[in-house]
């Protein structure tokens, strides 16, 4: 609100015999200080604003780095996962069949569907995590 307009204001409440109080709150969140702040350091330091913006600006850098990384990591033990699932299910399956083949049909038809149990687990278990996190998620933002 402008000066005038403030003035112009409290003069006719006052003639109303009433009180006016204007109150100015600001918020500002970043990883910068407000605009204002900042000047004032550029006042009191000439080249600390350019200080401060280089400093957020390299944390900013560092902390997407960062991010990457763990990125990068969790994609590759993914992939690792499944390419070490792919060979020992292999391997059994193999066996199995060498099982079958060589007249020890029970053993080798329990290896056989003990694999396909198991991945049968293992997707069922991933299935219901994800539901159970899609569901939470779901529930925070309907409380928000």
């Amino acid at each position: 609100m402008s000066p005038t307009l403030v003035r112009q204001s409290n003069a006719l409440a006052q003639k109303k015999g009433r009180r006016m109080k204007f109150e100015h709150r600001e918020l500002f969140t970043g990883p910068l200080p407000h605009p204002s702040i900042l000047e004032k350091y550029e006042q009191t330091l000439p080249g600390a604003a350019d200080r401060i913006i280089k400093m957020a600006e390299n944390q900013s850098s560092h902390r997407q780095a960062i991010e990457k990384k763990v990125i990068d990591a969790n994609v590759f033990n993914e992939k690792l996962g499944m390419v070490l699932a792919f060979i020992i299910t292999a391997v059994i399956v193999v066996g199995s069949i060498f099982l079958i083949y060589s007249n020890r049909q029970i053993a080798g038809f329990i290896s056989l569907v003990g694999v396909f149990i198991l991945h049968f687990y293992n997707f069922y278990s991933n299935k219901k995590k994800e539901n159970n996190i899609q569901t939470s998620k779901e529930a925070n933002s309907k409380k928000s």
